[in-house]
């Protein structure tokens, strides 16, 4: 469909256009497309998981409920956590040991399992 701009500008716009579209089109398919397995999640803030009241457990399991993970990921998680389990004391909100952090960044998906075990293992060794 000629523009109007003469043969060669009307090619130009043409194919720009296209470019245009193909790009356009790119981007919102990366916008809205739905991972079927996240690999990370956007850190939250330190804030929020310094006033959480919620354990690693209890975070999991509504990350469960919520179909974030499937059932395989969730009891690989689980039997993590509960092998890398802390002798943490109960200690108010906001008043984390690193452990129950990383437990904590684990159980959100914020770390991977190696980053994880990697973590509690070097928290382990500065303790002795």
């Amino acid at each position: 469909m000629p523009l109007g701009l003469g043969p060669f500008f009307d090619q130009i716009v043409t194919v720009l256009l296209l470019i245009a579209a193909v790009v356009g089109g790119f981007h919102l398919y990366k916008k809205y497309e739905k991972p079927s397995q996240p690999t990370q999640v956007h850190a939250v803030p330190i804030a929020t998981t310094a006033k959480s009241t919620e354990t690693a457990e209890e975070i999991l399991q509504d990350r469960y409920a919520r179909g974030e993970i499937d059932r395989a990921r969730y009891l690989d998680m689980i039997q993590n956590l509960k092998a890398q389990s802390s002798a943490a004391s109960s200690r108010p909100a906001g008043n984390l040991s690193a452990d129950e952090i990383v437990r904590e960044r684990y159980a959100r998906g914020e770390i991977n399992r190696t980053q994880f075990r990697e973590m509690m293992g070097d928290l382990k060794h500065d303790k002795e």
